[in-house]
């Protein structure tokens, strides 16, 4: 099996992205610039030969637009093509995973890890279409940049969530008296079995982090096991993946060279954020070290932010940081985020 053809397809599409964002950058520049000139006093000629710049920079904005929207088809189609061979591999590996502990182990381990070396090249392909785009503006008539990731678009350090009732979280029981992190960490996963590779309490990291979040907020949960078959709540990018548990998620790309320096953009993020703050961060693992990914919680408490991990429960998961390369990482805030139907895929009521 290969997916030469879909990531070279990918990359093709990235280079016009990035061609085309590198024009409206220069476009906004040039904008901006003649958003500045006051024709208002001088005679009739000069304003009517600057109204037909503004009309020529109507014109090229029309057409950037237009490659835009031609752009976001194509990529509408990449990510569709994707996601179906994602969820392919995904029903492959569950029905793998689910012979493992037959005398045919070892054939079995190879065929599942070799569906875990293609999931992590479509999720690499799903990176390369969700990277961030350069500023640009949005209107010739306006000199206005969008700028992403501004303090503009930093949400209110309080936590706003409204309880989630719509999402019927009353059958959840609640937690009785105060819990610490250290309590909810421990009661998250349960089922965590380190010896055991294949166990479904081992892979469900997508899981445990809003398993997780659901105790913090007071639910006497636990976190759910990874399912047999498609499952892919697991896959960062896919509209059905782990973001999409919460109502208007936001992820921010704090991709580096390193790991230790796509750290220090995650703790630059939380200290925004504030005390009290939780996200989730998703880091790479370096082949060295695993294919794949992994999820886990940044949380600030009293000053201090905590890398913590659900899944087994450690206290202390700054390491991982060490065990990336720094590249597609991300952290999404959700402390102040209301659930969606979804976290019913990721926590029940402790048994």
């Amino acid at each position: 099996m290969s997916y030469d053809s879909l990531s070279n397809k990918t990359e093709l599409y990235r280079k016009k992205k990035d061609t085309l964002d590198e024009e409206f950058e220069l476009f906004s520049a040039e904008n901006e610039k003649l958003q500045a000139i006051d024709v208002t006093f001088l005679d009739a000629d000069i304003q009517s030969a600057t109204d037909a710049v503004f009309s020529e920079f109507k014109e090229e904005q029309a057409v950037l637009e237009e490659r835009d929207s031609i752009l976001g088809d194509e990529k509408d189609e990449l990510l569709e093509e994707i996601g179906k061979e994602l969820e392919k591999l995904g029903m492959a590996k569950g029905k793998l995973d689910g012979l493992s502990r037959k005398k045919y182990t070892d054939g079995v381990s190879k065929a599942s890890e070799k569906c875990d070396d293609y999931i992590h090249q479509l999720e690499g392909m799903l990176d390369l279409l969700e990277e961030p785009s350069v500023s640009r503006a949005t209107d010739a008539s306006s000199a206005s940049v969008s700028l992403m990731g501004s303090k503009a678009d930093v949400i209110s350090h309080k936590t706003i969530y409204s309880d989630n009732i719509s999402t019927s979280m009353s059958r959840y029981t609640k937690i009785p008296g105060t819990h610490s992190m250290k309590e909810d960490l421990k009661a998250t996963n349960p089922n965590y079995a380190p010896d055991d590779s294949m166990s479904p309490w081992d892979n469900n990291c997508q899981r445990c982090v809003s398993a997780y979040e659901a105790r913090r907020r007071g639910y006497d949960v636990e976190a759910q096991p990874v399912p047999n078959g498609a499952d892919t709540l697991s896959i960062m990018n896919h509209p059905n993946g782990w973001p999409s548990v919460y109502k208007g998620a936001k992820l921010i790309d704090c991709s580096a060279n390193t790991g230790a320096l796509a750290a220090l953009k995650v703790n630059d993020q939380m200290k925004v954020w504030g005390d009290g703050a939780r996200a989730i961060v998703r880091i790479r693992w370096n082949k060295k070290v695993d294919v794949g990914g992994h999820v886990f919680i940044a949380e600030m408490e009293n000053g201090k932010i905590n890398f913590v991990d659900p899944q087994n429960g450690s206290a202390d998961a700054s390491s991982y940081f060490s065990m990336t390369s720094g590249k597609g990482l991300y952290c999404m805030r959700i402390d102040n985020l209301d659930f969606t139907d979804k976290i019913h895929l990721c926590c029940k009521n402790k048994s």
